[in-house]
């Protein structure tokens, strides 16, 4: 006996509920199968939270309004099953007193009903938060982008020591290149600092292989090996800024060099193309990477304190790179006084190999 009325409650508890989720879905189904030729329908779910549908297609307000009434029905079963409808005072008040547990099953449909109003709202607003944004992130990420090209864009084309005419034209990979990138959904891009303190780092090793280049009584191979040294870092930083004045136009008046810096290492034997021909060629390609690079840290917000401080004038700025400590002597001049010393060194080591 005991275990019958265990069944029995328990079934009273589960099945109006699940009852209610069967109905619902049967009805969502029939819903899903009149609309579905709808090519913009989407279909309805009972335990989804659309926040691009209204209320009224949400599954869990009509759950949250049917299983309290199926459950007030169910209990008001037993509850009135040994009496008869009496329409007086005394029919209605004894209905009320023994539906007292129904009718509370049934107030429940209203601070459910709201409580899912509630969470459907939530849900609404914070895919409208999250909508939004996304949007703020993709204006903030190209209008970024943007003003990169105006910010360059609105500077003119500069002549460098009548050698080579630079303009500032910003290529769109510039800003992958120096600044971090995770895609527009994630809204302005962080400054890629590791790029641009190598940048500036190999600007400054440029302007050192330049000054030792050009020092006055300097070793021919060891001023031919400065050379090489600047115009590779010049030619790689170019590149990375993407200069095509100087990888593709300097690079056309180029001339290849062999060197043979020692007898005794010929693995040590170069093979070089220089920056353009003459020392004014490879200082203005410096001083254009330099002025490109400059704009670049400003708009990125960098220090550019490194631009003013510890500048060579005459690499730097003027034009006193023709007067002492620095040579007199073209570039040619020296790069083939260094082919000829090589020329030496190599003749040195086929007699010694003989030998």
């Amino acid at each position: 006996m005991l275990t019958t009325q265990t069944a029995l409650l328990t079934a009273l508890i589960l099945l109006p509920a699940v009852f209610s989720i069967i109905l619902i879905h049967i009805i969502f189904a029939i819903t899903n199968n009149i609309k579905s030729k709808q090519t913009k329908f989407k279909k309805l779910k009972v335990f989804s939270l659309d926040a691009d549908r209204g209320l009224a297609e949400q599954g869990y307000l009509w759950l949250s309004i049917l299983t309290p009434l199926i459950y007030f029905l169910v209990f008001g079963y037993f509850s009135w099953r040994d009496y008869a409808p009496a329409l007086n005072e005394q029919g209605f008040s004894k209905f009320i007193e023994i539906s007292t547990l129904p009718l509370a099953l049934l107030s429940l449909s209203l601070p459910l009903s709201v409580l899912s109003a509630r969470i459907h709202a939530t849900h609404q607003t914070s895919t409208q938060i999250e909508a939004t944004k996304h949007k703020n992130n993709l204006d903030s990420y190209y209008a970024h982008r943007k003003s990169m090209f105006e910010y360059f864009g609105a500077l003119r084309k500069i002549s460098y020591l009548e050698a080579l005419t630079g303009d500032f034209y910003a290529h769109p990979r510039l800003h992958k290149r120096f600044f971090i990138d995770k895609g527009p959904e994630n809204g302005t891009p962080d400054v890629n600092q590791e790029q641009f303190t190598d940048a500036i780092k190999t600007l400054k090793e440029i302007r050192e292989h330049i000054h030792n280049t050009l020092i006055k009584d300097t070793e021919y191979l060891i001023s031919a090996e400065q050379y090489i040294i600047a115009s590779k870092k010049i030619i790689k930083l170019s590149k990375l800024l993407d200069l095509p004045a100087i990888y593709e136009d300097l690079l056309r008046k180029n001339q290849a060099y062999q060197l043979t810096p020692d007898k005794d290492s010929p693995e040590k034997d170069i093979e070089i193309i220089t920056i353009g021909e003459s020392k004014i060629e490879l200082i203005a390609a410096y001083r254009y990477t330099r002025s490109f690079l400059r704009v670049l840290c400003e708009f990125a917000g960098q220090d550019v304190s490194f631009f003013d401080k510890n500048i060579i004038n005459a690499i730097d700025k003027d034009e006193t790179f023709h007067q002492p400590p620095y040579t007199t002597k073209h570039l040619k001049e020296i790069m083939n006084a260094a082919v000829l010393e090589s020329r030496k060194i190599r003749t040195a080591r086929v007699s010694l190999n003989k030998a």
